[in-house]
């Protein structure tokens, strides 16, 4: 019997071990491409455009400059895996300029190292004009650690030959003196002894100055004015004025002072340092001898050096000590000057001093008249006698009146308050702010409301603003009025000021830049906000390149901010004589700079209000 067919085994649709081993081949190829693309591959590149850095080809340090610009984008902190150790200076220029380029060169998220290198680099540079950007950079910072690693490079500077350069070094040694080691501290202290010798006469006068004021911030710098640099006699006259004025500061310098007192050349400079030495016999004799100079022999050449010793010696005492001789010097020059021209600024010098007044009285449509007025009552030590204003009175001295009034009175205010002129608005509502009760606040509001003048919303505004006494809803409807630019910021800012957590839709700082917005208003409220914004508005007034000192004597003098900045400033502060001549005042302006340069970061601590956050 035949066994049945059985049909030959049939071939697998699939190779089954073929696609085992394409599976398995394709996993250990994305295992391996896995790592290469995302590990290996970036490694590779990373290390050849690393070394690409330092080719000898630019097109090729181009391509790496192209490759880290990549890498910044994605992380700044990248920068700090390339060598840039090994880039010479100018090939650390060339990836520095096409980092700032694609806008990548920010101080602020550069690692740190790599930004000081750069400034080194600039300090370093034969350019000037590259070194004075570098401090520039370094001050503005406020970085007193950069400061102090790049100190070595910044005091080479002082030799320098460019005089912009010498003095902008000045002024970044000055602002981080206070923050630095007892070492650095004596280093800087020797370089400004080196530039009170510099040719060039701002940075040498500036020098003399803060050559004075080192020994107040450190006890350890007395040995600067004992041991002080030459003075060169024959050197420019706003030098030597710094200069006198520096050594007089030293309690063991009189005799030296009193030398250049006795020679004429000089003796204009020595009498305001005279001021220091009142308690010496020889000090006080001179500036009374001087001082009692006949009005009759008063010149164009003397009457600056008169002028200085009325207001250098002490307050006289009409009605317990009249027969002294600075006493009888006061009386000759307070005498009614007529229209002498070259006596009215002592007659008002010897008011102010005396605080009476013994001129005839003269109607205040007299400019002179209202003159004598301010000098008597700005010369009062304390406020102990009544006042009365009349409604001719000018609204200026009707404010300045009241700061010194025993019994002030709210209706004094209304007249500068709702005037054309801005500055005078803040100073009423600061000088109101400090005078007023509470309750005569509320008056001088209810009165501003019920006044017509389209000033009064913006005086209920700063008054708000300093004091907190005006009705919410009002200020939020100031805010609101979308009509008056100044009066929609001044109560924003207010109502911030007297609730900080307040929000604020234009930050002060522009304001303070800003055309639009009157300066003496924001500078008045940043002075009376918190720390860092009070900052801004010191440092606008006190250091500002732009702002020069006849722009500041305006404020300050014509204007009477004076009071609105020394009341938010220590009683450390040097002072300003407004009483006195333009070129004393302008001394006493550039110390008010070099002290507040030095004391910088100090001083908004001290002053800063308790609301600060």
């Amino acid at each position: 019997m035949t066994a049945p067919k059985t049909n030959p085994k049939q071939k697998p649709l699939f190779n089954i071990k073929a696609i085992r081993f394409t599976f398995v081949f394709c996993l250990l190829f994305i295992a391996l491409a896995i790592p290469l693309s995302y590990v290996i591959i970036p490694k590779y590149a990373h290390h050849k455009y690393a070394n690409l850095l330092t080719a000898t080809e630019y097109a090729q340090r181009k391509q790496a400059h192209a490759y880290i610009i990549k890498s910044v984008k994605k992380s700044p902190s990248s920068l700090s895996t390339f060598p840039l150790s090994k880039l010479t200076d100018s090939q650390f220029l060339e990836l520095y300029a096409a980092l700032n380029t694609a806008y990548l060169w920010d101080p602020d998220t550069l690692p740190p190292n790599i930004y000081l290198r750069w400034l080194r680099i600039q300090l370093k540079s034969s350019e000037p004009n590259s070194q004075i950007f570098a401090l520039e950079l370094i001050s503005q910072s406020d970085n007193a650690n950069n400061f102090n690693q790049l100190l070595p490079d910044i005091l080479t500077l002082v030799a320098s030959n460019d005089v912009n350069t010498q003095y902008a070094t000045l002024m970044t040694l000055s602002r981080f003196y206070t923050q630095t080691s007892e070492l650095s501290a004596r280093s800087i202290e020797n370089a400004v002894a080196k530039l009170t010798q510099s040719p060039h006469l701002q940075t040498a006068r500036h020098a003399w100055i803060t050559l004075a004021l080192l020994p107040q911030l450190n006890a350890n710098a007395e040995y600067l004015l004992d041991d002080h640099p030459t003075i060169n006699t024959h050197s420019d006259p706003h030098v030597i004025e710094a200069a006198i004025w520096a050594i007089s500061q030293s309690g063991s310098n009189l005799d030296q002072l009193l030398e250049y007192a006795y020679t004429p050349e000089t003796q204009i400079h020595t009498i305001f340092p005279l001021n220091k030495f009142l308690y010496k016999p020889q000090a006080l004799n001179l500036l009374t001898v001087i001082a009692s100079t006949p009005n009759l022999q008063i010149t164009p050449k003397n009457q600056v050096a008169v002028w200085r010793a009325v207001l250098s010696l002490p307050k006289p005492d009409f009605m317990n000590n009249p027969s002294t001789l600075y006493a009888l010097a006061n009386a000759e020059h307070a005498q009614d000057p007529g229209n002498n021209q070259l006596l009215q600024p002592l007659t008002a010098a010897a008011t102010y001093k005396a605080g009476i007044a013994v001129t005839r009285s003269r109607p205040f449509s007299d400019p002179f008249g209202a003159l004598i007025r301010l000098a008597t009552v700005e010369g009062q030590t304390h406020p102990y006698m009544i006042w009365t204003v009349t409604e001719n009175t000018p609204p200026l001295l009707q404010v300045i009146t009241q700061r010194y009034n025993a019994s002030p009175t709210p209706a004094a205010f209304l007249p500068a308050l709702t005037s054309d002129t801005p500055p005078q608005h803040a100073l009423a509502s600061h000088i109101a702010s400090q005078t007023l009760t509470d309750k005569q606040i509320a008056l001088l509001i209810s009165k501003l409301k019920q006044n017509s003048s389209p000033h009064a919303p913006q005086a209920i505004a700063l008054l708000h603003a300093f004091t907190g006494l005006a009705p919410s809803d009002l200020i939020n409807q100031y805010i609101q009025n979308d009509d008056n630019y100044t009066l929609s910021k001044t109560a924003e800012i207010a109502r911030w000021l007297q609730t900080p957590n307040a929000p604020l839709s234009t930050d002060p700082n522009f304001l303070l830049l800003s055309n639009h917005y009157p300066r003496s208003t924001i500078l008045a409220l940043l002075l009376h906000a918190p720390k860092h914004f009070k900052q801004i508005a010191l440092d606008y007034l006190l250091l500002n390149p732009q702002t020069t000192n006849a722009d500041l004597l305006e404020l300050l003098d014509s204007y009477r901010f004076y009071y609105i900045l020394y009341d938010n400033l220590p009683s450390s502060a040097p002072p300003l004589w407004l009483w006195a001549d333009p070129q004393l005042q302008n001394l006493q302006l550039d110390t008010l700079h070099s002290w507040y340069l030095l004391s910088r970061h100090k001083i908004t601590d001290k002053t800063a209000p308790s609301n600060d956050s």
